[in-house]
């Protein structure tokens, strides 16, 4: 009998301690996809409705020597960048940055409704804040291979 109590004690002190999580910005999952959900407001709403068919375009800015931009209208490359996406992870904030290598990619609707996904170096910008990726290796093929 002490032994029972001992074990659920202990399991209820394991169960508290995830709960209670860490500080700072806690990144949740959703069905939208952590980056969409990470961003949060608008980006989440239009990743959870998300329907390749209601897609114009998505635009694919870059640096290179120069600004280069992709209009990318495959419905098929939209699909598979919009799914690689999802599947990335938010990692750690950064203080790394880089002014020349600024990218963008903008989902376009029919209706005309837009949602924005900037990125410097590979990682994610959000607000004024830069966050590493992780598991973004299918984005960035995608994204290759669609321009």
């Amino acid at each position: 009998m002490k032994r029972c109590r001992f074990i659920l004690l202990c399991a209820l002190a394991v169960l508290c301690v995830l709960l209670a999580g860490c500080g700072g910005k806690t990144v949740e999952r959703s069905e939208a996809g952590e980056v969409f959900a990470f961003c949060g407001g608008e980006a989440e709403d239009f990743a959870k409705t998300f329907d390749v068919n209601e897609m114009d375009c998505m635009e694919y800015r870059y640096t290179m020597d120069t600004p280069v931009s992709c209009r990318i209208t495959d419905k098929s490359a939209m699909q598979t960048i919009f799914d690689a996406l999802c599947e990335v992870k938010i990692g750690e904030r950064t203080d790394m940055r880089a002014t020349d290598s600024e990218q963008s990619l903008t989902f376009v609707k029919k209706d005309g409704t837009t949602c924005v996904m900037r990125f410097e170096q590979r990682n994610l910008l959000h607000e004024e804040d830069v966050y590493q990726l992780e598991n973004d290796a299918a984005l960035w093929k995608a994204l290759r291979e669609a321009k």
